[in-house]
């Protein structure tokens, strides 16, 4: 009991313990994105039905990559940086805070999204899950750091 108090005191009321949280925004799954897995998918099955199986077995291969980059692709925001992590297979990359420039929304003819400017003449088209609130909070905490 006197454990809880002292954490809640010194820890959670005093704001310590909200600037080491991270927030995570995963990336949104699109039409053309199942519609891929989908094709990829059929030509796989064909490939194996024919008996090609080295087109079959690198299908299969693109399939578990392109799944697993789909599923586990996030955002996050850490007390200093933005965190891009694109799944196991590929490397992340990341994005401090005092070298962003500009965060917009961008939307084209069939997909919508988030930019961010950073360094001199760099972007990174982003897709997630709710654009409103991760540009919120990328310029929130920018202006955080710049202060």
């Amino acid at each position: 009991m006197l454990y809880r108090h002292y954490f809640l005191n010194n820890h959670y009321l005093s704001g310590k313990f909200q600037k080491t949280m991270n927030r995570i925004f995963h990336a949104r799954i699109t039409w053309s994105d199942i519609l891929f897995v989908l094709i990829a998918a059929g030509v796989t099955f064909w490939a194996f039905w024919i008996k090609q199986v080295l087109v079959a077995v690198f299908f299969l291969l693109m399939l578990v990559v392109v799944i697993e980059r789909l599923i586990h692709t996030t955002f996050t925001l850490t007390a200093n940086s933005l965190v891009l992590s694109y799944g196991r297979f590929n490397k992340g990359k990341t994005i401090f805070y005092n070298e962003i420039t500009k965060v917009e929304p961008f939307k084209g003819l069939l997909i919508h999204g988030v930019v961010v400017h950073y360094g001199e003449k760099r972007f990174v088209a982003l897709r997630p899950q709710k654009e409103e609130e991760f540009i919120r909070e990328v310029e929130k905490l920018r202006m955080n750091i710049e202060h």
